[in-house]
């Protein structure tokens, strides 16, 4: 092969390679084009809707804007409409979900719930809850074993949207499937369900031969999380499990109640062998109790578990000027107990303010 047709080419592969290169860069150029122009479409219609959804809910407007939507709007509008409604309840949050099906925003969801991006599906399963579509709530039901674990979640999210305890049993089954972190994750998915679960949760333990020590913890944590002082009671009655997570997860409700009610209950506890027990037990004495508690917190200041001394301490500083006072005079005490003396005047450095005469 000669030398001139070696330089052709190479003059047709360095050619060939100069246009692909411009290529990519037009290719790049135009691909950022795209997305800026997009972004800038997403933001203008939510500043738009911004507006327009307020002079809805608040001025009584008329939802003309929204009912004759382009389908890219429409793609952004739901995602829009879900967010508004995660802030609104009362009137305005039914005022949404109306709006929801007058735009007829429901026409192709069978399709999404179907779609294989789960993004989309998991949109659309929690489209179905928050939006009160019934004729899909079915379709949540089957979403539950969705090999997707976020689409699985989504799908619990909108049956506890729907507020319908016949949906609760499939979705506390499946919470309690889930490992024990996503456990904690997954609480506030039951608390979508309202406070009306916390009684039918009580039913449905009571109705078993053997209890189920994941379903008590779940009930109080939510009786806390609800502040539910009806269920105190059932509450109270846990303290006597021989479970130690279940007594402490009692007496945490019951310090996040304030029922006093129960500070019998609870003064024994201070005294437990278990110091986990011990230090909510300090916790939840300085809530029901009040000054009345100053000395059994004092006492626990010198508890060998430093966690129990730090809990006591804290205590004893949200008592105010009566707790402010035993922790000066545990700090100037020479004769107190060294553990106590030291953490009183640590406490006392960290709120100077509180330690002022």
């Amino acid at each position: 092969m000669s030398t001139g047709t070696l330089l052709r080419i190479l003059l047709w592969i360095i050619a060939a390679l100069g246009a692909q290169f411009i290529l990519l860069i037009v290719l790049g150029t135009w691909i950022q084009s795209r997305a800026e122009r997009r972004n800038r479409f997403r933001i203008d219609c939510r500043r738009r809707w911004e507006q327009q959804i307020v002079a809805f809910l608040y001025e009584g407007r008329e939802p003309t804007p929204f009912l004759d939507l382009g389908r890219a709007e429409r793609r952004l509008f739901i995602p829009f409409l879900l967010r508004v409604l995660a802030v609104m309840a009362g009137r305005e949050g039914a005022a949404v979900r109306r709006l929801y099906h007058q735009a007829r925003l429901v026409r192709g969801l069978n399709r999404r719930l179907r779609s294989r991006s789960p993004r989309e599906r998991a949109l659309a399963a929690l489209e179905v809850g928050t939006f009160q579509v019934e004729v899909y709530f079915h379709r949540l039901l089957g979403m539950l074993n969705d090999p997707v674990p976020f689409v699985a979640h989504t799908a619990a999210r909108g049956l506890a949207n729907s507020q319908r305890l016949e949906f609760a049993s499939p979705v506390l089954d499946w919470v309690l499937c889930q490992d024990s972190f996503q456990v904690e994750r997954q609480l506030w998915i039951l608390e979508g369900f309202g406070p009306s679960l916390l009684t039918w949760l009580e039913l449905r333990m009571e109705g078993r031969s053997e209890p189920d020590v994941r379903e008590w913890i779940l009930f109080a944590k939510l009786a806390a999380s609800y502040r539910s002082v009806p269920h105190a009671s059932r509450l109270m009655d846990m303290l006597q499990f021989a479970d130690p997570e279940l007594r402490v997860l009692a007496v945490k409700a019951i310090a996040a109640l304030g029922y006093p009610e129960a500070l019998p209950a609870v003064r024994p506890l201070v005294e437990d062998p278990d110091w986990v027990l011990r230090s909510q037990a300090a916790t939840a004495l300085g809530i029901l109790a009040g000054a009345e508690a100053v000395p059994s917190l004092v006492e626990l200041l010198a508890d060998p578990v430093f966690d129990v001394r730090r809990h006591a301490a804290q205590a004893l500083y949200r008592l105010g000027a009566a707790g402010a006072a035993a922790l000066r005079r545990v700090a100037e005490d020479p004769a107190a107990d060294p553990f106590a003396r030291d953490l009183a005047r640590e406490r006392l450095q960290w709120e100077p303010v509180m330690a002022a005469p």
